[in-house]
């Protein structure tokens, strides 16, 4: 690629005053914060209350994406978690019983409601929008895109509402629903944005699993995954958020699982961080917040905290707090760029090229712009910053340290920002050591 006659790109990016503006990249949490309003949450700690805002706020979570708590049930917890969240510089998707009728049929979407609605939550400052259903099927896109256009008409400028999609995954995901018609994932992915007209796109999808009683990593479907997502926010011009794994063993069903080891390790949890933002990802979030009670249960009766959430059942702190604390240091340092940054391609080599394989986004000569090769086994994010380039080298070793290099056509002048460190340097090739999946952002001066 040639740098003449080089132009500015449009980017698509969403974010909120309360997190700090347009040059602060949302970082979420999903379940959680809620209080023992109900018997479903009775073997709970109380989790709304000044201390457990104050440990988020510590780690970098400045977005609440799923409080599992309604207004309109527990409203008093909602409302200091709202007056919490403020004070902490934390932004509210809001949840309401009303919007779970429209999108099941129960109800019709109203302007009026809705309006009465929003005019509660117009006194929080912290309220971002209306979190709206979570996985949702294609039988729900009429409700929910019914939802969405009278929120976008009625709501004040910067709200937005959320809802998270299904992954895809090696095994059948019921897209179309129990009996519906069913369809691929990218028609789903696609039917999603044309039918219910979303600002940005979030999904989950977690590359660390245990199969037929072991641990392993399923790259194959999570670059395919990420791809699929990133290709059609870049078709339908909107950004992409993505979900990072904190812990493993997600027991819906309450069964007793075995626990075979905890996981992501550290490298593997910071390298699911940095791969994806190599990607352009213009919002980061973690599951589970909080672990889900069901989560802990394991052999004999035995009670598990520790294999999963920031924060454990019991209201302990696990050890992906510490990581995710790291990684969303290294974002807020990173955030203005990537988020004024267009991503226009990824450059793989060595293990990563063949993790990724022959994917869309792959930039197959191995050069973009001044950079004219890349040494290492490696992920490298290529961006278009204000019209400069920009270069997001991820270590794609998880479980040890490697060299990436960079090499350039001419001497080039740089900033490197690794971890919270900021260093300037010239000349014609840059080598960063970098730990197990850590990623480093180099601009070009």
């Amino acid at each position: 690629m040639s740098c003449d006659n080089r132009k500015e790109r449009s980017v698509y990016a969403v974010s909120f005053d309360i997190i700090g503006g347009k040059d602060v990249m949302p970082v979420g949490a999903f379940v959680g914060p809620f209080s023992r309003n109900d018997s479903d949450k009775k073997d709970y700690p109380e989790f709304v209350n000044e201390a457990f805002f104050k440990k988020c706020a510590a780690c970098g979570i400045n977005l609440f994406v799923y409080p599992h708590e309604y207004a309109d049930v527990a409203p008093e917890s909602v409302d200091k978690a709202l007056r919490l969240c403020e004070k902490y510089h934390i932004g509210y998707f809001a949840m309401h019983r009303y919007f779970t009728h429209v999108f099941m049929g129960q109800e019709r979407a109203d302007k009026e409601k809705i309006a009465r609605i929003l005019r509660k939550f117009s006194e929080y400052p912290a309220f971002v929008g209306i979190h709206t259903k979570d996985e949702p099927v294609t039988p729900q896109f009429g409700g929910l895109g019914a939802i969405n256009d009278a929120f976008y008409e009625l709501a004040e400028e910067g709200k937005h509402t959320y809802s998270n999609l299904y992954p895809r995954y090696y095994w059948d995901i019921p897209y179309g629903g129990r009996g519906g018609e069913n369809c691929t994932y990218e028609e789903y992915v696609e039917r999603y944005i044309r039918e219910t007209h979303p600002r940005f796109l979030s999904y989950d999808h977690y590359v660390y699993e245990t199969f037929n009683g072991s641990y392993r990593t399923n790259t194959d479907d999570y670059f395919t995954n990420l791809s699929v997502i990133r290709r059609k926010a870049e078709e339908h011009g909107i950004p992409f958020w993505v979900f990072v794994q904190a812990g493993g063993h997600w027991n819906d069903r309450g069964e007793e699982i075995p626990v075979i080891t905890h996981f992501p390790k550290e490298g593997e949890f910071r390298w699911n961080v940095c791969t994806q933002l190599a990607y352009g990802a213009k919002g980061m979030q973690y599951f589970p917040l909080i672990q889900d009670i069901k989560f802990a249960k394991s052999e004999h009766g035995v009670q598990d905290f520790g294999r999963n959430g920031l924060f454990a059942a019991n209201g302990n702190v696990n050890k992906w707090y510490r990581y995710a604390k790291e990684a969303n240091a290294h974002i807020r340092c990173i955030s203005e760029v990537l988020m004024n940054a267009a991503n226009e391609g990824v450059i793989a080599s060595g293990i990563s090229a063949a993790e990724i394989g022959d994917k869309p986004e792959i930039i197959k000569e191995g050069k973009y712009f001044e950079l004219e090769r890349v040494f290492g086994d490696a992920v490298v994010g290529c961006f278009n910053y204000r019209g400069r380039t920009a270069l997001y080298a991820v270590n794609g070793l998880r479980r040890r340290s490697g060299e990436v290099s960079l090499a350039f056509g001419g001497t080039q002048r740089f900033r490197i920002v690794q971890g919270t460190q900021v260093s300037f340097g010239e000349g014609e090739r840059i080598a960063l050591s970098l730990r197990p999946g850590e990623g480093a952002l180099v601009v070009l001066e």
